[in-house]
């Protein structure tokens, strides 16, 4: 996105990146098989609990610059990864809903096994839901850059409040 890469290198940046996995799919599989996600991340430090977005719609006009791209270039989903608040994921399933494109939001967790921004994950998932319509939600949420325990304690609770199919 344009806080790493220079504004004006994001759509060469990304069309070159897809071009890249088109190439290695057909070269080393079965490219039938094989999907492409375009990878994205929040629009600053992602281990700050707090977006650098003012708003969800801030962040949405931030994030569909990039997706757009991506999209264009020909990837299978969008993945999205080391969320640590609510108002990215949500902007992140807003995109993916006015695009068109399944998304996948891996987050990053606390020590309570909770974004950074305090929600747990089982709350997380309710309020990106309401985002947008059920056949724009999430296709799964994942963790990274986690330890053991915090990805434990998140299933426990995503297990006890009926959202453990949910995750990936």
């Amino acid at each position: 996105s344009r806080n790493f890469i220079s504004k004006d290198n994001v759509k060469e940046f990304n069309r070159i990146g897809v071009n890249i996995a088109k190439r290695a799919r057909i070269e080393y599989g079965r490219a039938e098989h094989i999907s492409i996600f375009g990878d994205m991340s929040v629009m600053g430090d992602c281990y700050s609990p707090i977006s650098i977005a003012h708003s969800v719609d801030g962040a949405v006009e931030y994030h569909l610059e990039q997706a757009k791209v991506l999209v264009a270039e020909g990837v299978n989903a969008l993945w999205v990864e080391t969320v640590g608040n609510v108002l990215e994921a949500k902007a992140f399933a807003i995109v993916a809903h006015e695009l068109k494109i399944p998304v996948y939001i891996s987050v990053v967790l606390d020590q309570e096994g909770n974004l950074l921004d305090r929600t747990s994950v089982d709350e997380l998932i309710k309020m990106v839901d309401k985002t947008v319509p059920a056949e724009s939600q999430p296709v799964k949420y994942l963790t990274n850059c986690s330890w053991e325990t915090q990805v434990e304690a998140m299933y426990e609770r995503s297990e006890r409040n009926g959202v453990l199919h949910r995750l990936g």
